[in-house]
């Protein structure tokens, strides 16, 4: 029942076939299946109508402004996506066309999805994250610490991710300290401000942790999180730097470099300040147990005390108490240097004596820029002509007001001027007075 069948009828009879609609699907099937055409290839579209159910199957629409084609990506295909499928995203299907006869419905079988353009870009993440992995890169993640004092964070300082950031912390721990570096986190000149934004944190050494981070978007949105430059600058950070970029499955080499990867930056700020509530619940549980010890050990100590004393004399008694009591002392004393109270202490003590000398400092300074003002100032004064002048002395200038310092070039009948202190005189030279070894010679 092919299509010579129904060419035959047509010619011999000259009347239209009489086909069953199961034998026109199955026709238009088996073409289908034939055609290398339609075997495998490319289609560009946007999505519409994704829906992903519980077996792991994704079906959705592919269209463009002409027309739209329904699709099924199956779990085995389905579970190696690399980004999750959403309404309206450009997109690039690997796929074949197939058709169920008994809906009558032609539908995309997709093997593979790509972001639309993104291609080529995808190739160099992963060219670059092999190449740093070798490097070393990756490894040796730093721990956080406990409660940082203060937390920078490299992020738009109009975006939602320091909102959100602010918000999280304020609730954990109200009295957190946050200095935001502004930078762009899209475009040509994201990358450049966020790896100067790292760089600044580690020369002014004025926080304790590191955010660097953005919303979700495209590959394209995120790529300059996947910069080589700010890649390593991050690796090379001496302070823990956590990365916050884009959602849950979106990664970046900046997440691979980086101490840590939260999946958001609400979740960042969560992994950086503990709840405060918590904090204490946690000091004053280790204040117990260190009471509890102490007590146990003190009772530990005197039954073996007790025990000793009953076979040795006093003075081995006492000898050996000493022995556990210093050690009991020393144990004390231990536990009560590493109290958090303890350093907390110290470290006041250091900000005090750092600002006690920084001031003692500047005042050294301003002393000695007031010394060397004072010592210019009169240096000054000395050589100024409108004190020589009041002294008696006069500036001489001939007729084209050029100083004299000669009689050579001074004849008797020419105009000069004598500058005194409060004024000039215009004179003309009588005579010419020389002043030689031997006398005073005059001319004129």
């Amino acid at each position: 029942m092919a299509e010579d069948i129904m060419t035959e009828d047509i010619m011999t009879e000259n009347i239209y076939p009489e086909h069953s609609v199961a034998e026109v699907a199955a026709y238009i099937h088996k073409l289908i299946r034939r055609s290398a055409d339609l075997s495998a290839y490319w289609i560009c579209g946007e999505l519409s109508g994704v829906k992903r159910y519980s077996s792991g199957h994704i079906y959705f629409t592919i269209k463009d402004e002409q027309a739209q084609l329904s699709c099924v990506m199956y779990n085995s295909n389905a579970s190696r996506l690399s980004f999750p499928l959403k309404d309206g995203k450009k997109v690039k299907l690997r796929c074949k066309i197939d058709f169920y006869e008994a809906r009558g419905q032609c539908q995309l079988i997709v093997l593979a999805v790509e972001e639309a353009g993104s291609g080529q870009l995808y190739a160099k993440y992963l060219a670059l994250k092999e190449k740093l992995a070798a490097e070393g890169l990756f490894a040796n993640a730093r721990p956080l610490p406990l409660l940082p004092r203060r937390v920078g964070v490299i992020t738009s300082p109009s975006g939602a991710v320091i909102q959100d950031i602010c918000n999280v912390s304020c609730r954990r721990f109200p009295a957190a300290d946050i200095l935001l570096y502004p930078a762009a986190v899209q475009g040509e000149t994201a990358a450049a401000t966020l790896r100067r934004g790292i760089l600044l944190f580690n020369r002014l050494k004025n926080v304790d942790v590191i955010i660097i981070g953005r919303g979700g978007g495209s590959i394209e949105d995120l790529w300059p999180f996947n910069d080589e430059e700010l890649a390593r600058a991050v690796a090379a950070s001496e302070i823990p730097v956590v990365s916050a970029v884009g959602h849950e499955t979106d990664y970046t080499i900046c997440d691979f470099v980086a101490d840590h990867r939260a999946p958001t930056p609400s979740a960042a700020a969560e992994m950086v300040w503990p709840v405060r509530d918590e904090l204490q619940t946690r000091i004053a549980g280790a204040e117990r147990r260190m009471a509890f010890a102490l007590e146990r050990n003190w009772e530990a100590a005197n039954f073996r005390y007790s025990h000793c004393a009953a076979h040795f004399t006093a003075t081995q008694a006492a000898a050996l108490f000493n022995k556990f009591f210093m050690a009991w002392q020393t144990a004390v004393n231990r536990l009560q240097n590493q109290h958090p109270l303890r350093q907390a202490e110290r470290n006041h003590s250091q900000i005090e004596n750092l600002f006690a000398a920084a001031s003692q400092h500047i005042r050294y300074i301003l002393l000695q820029k007031e010394q060397q003002w004072h010592l210019q100032t009169e240096k000054l004064n000395n050589l100024n002509p409108l004190n020589v002048l009041m002294r008696g002395f006069g500036l001489v200038t001939d007729k084209n007001d050029a100083v004299a310092v000669s009689t050579a070039k001074i004849l008797p009948g020419d105009n000069i001027k004598v500058t005194l202190q409060d004024g000039k005189l215009a004179c003309k030279v009588l005579a010419v007075e020389k002043i030689n070894g031997k006398g005073v010679t005059c001319d004129g």
